[in-house]
């Protein structure tokens, strides 16, 4: 969660350095009032503890930044792509995007490249993240959204298949290796 709270203020202050999203009226809009700008943040969520755990990272961002309403925008995942298309299409797009990698290339136009300068005033250091999802955030190697994770990890193993093989169950400490295969 601290990384998501992290990339998502980024994307905020990123945004609000290319003010990149749409400026008229509707869902897609910014703005400033009494010093608070207000941003919309649009990401899939197919359930009410997917959408709370968005607004549990909402409001996160705004304690951390009482400079910002952060305004989240959700829709189940099928349905959420064909929203953006149709917001994009009206000009009503939001200012931060949710986006899948390997969806970037296919929404590009609607995304504005993130050279060096905006991310390092972000607070952003593409060499936090793991290279895969730095290259799958990318098309034609100009950077086009802030990557945020790249999917949980998990090992199962038949406990007892183990032991009767005679081999010591795995521990938290293993680490991932990979080995060619010939």
């Amino acid at each position: 969660m601290k990384r998501y709270v992290a990339v998502t203020v980024g994307a905020s202050t990123a945004a609000l350095l290319l003010a990149g999203c749409s400026g008229g009226a509707g869902s897609g809009t910014s703005g400033q009032a009494d010093g608070v700008t207000t941003l919309s943040f649009a990401m899939w969520a197919g359930s009410t503890p997917e959408t709370e755990a968005l607004e549990t990272l909402v409001g996160l961002v705004e304690d951390a930044h009482p400079e910002i309403d952060l305004r989240l925008e959700t829709a189940p995942f099928n349905d959420y792509w064909t929203r953006l298309a149709a917001q994009a299409s009206g000009g009503t797009e939001a200012c931060i995007l949710g986006v899948q990698s390997p969806r970037t290339s296919s929404i590009r136009d609607l995304l504005l490249p993130l050279g060096a300068d905006a991310l390092s005033e972000a607070g952003i250091d593409l060499a936090d993240f793991d290279q895969s999802i730095v290259e799958g955030t990318q098309v034609d190697g100009e950077q086009y959204a802030i990557p945020y994770d790249v999917g949980p990890l998990v090992v199962f193993y038949n406990a007892d298949a183990f032991r009767a093989a005679g081999l010591e169950l795995p521990t938290t400490d293993w680490t991932v290796v990979t080995h060619a295969r010939r």
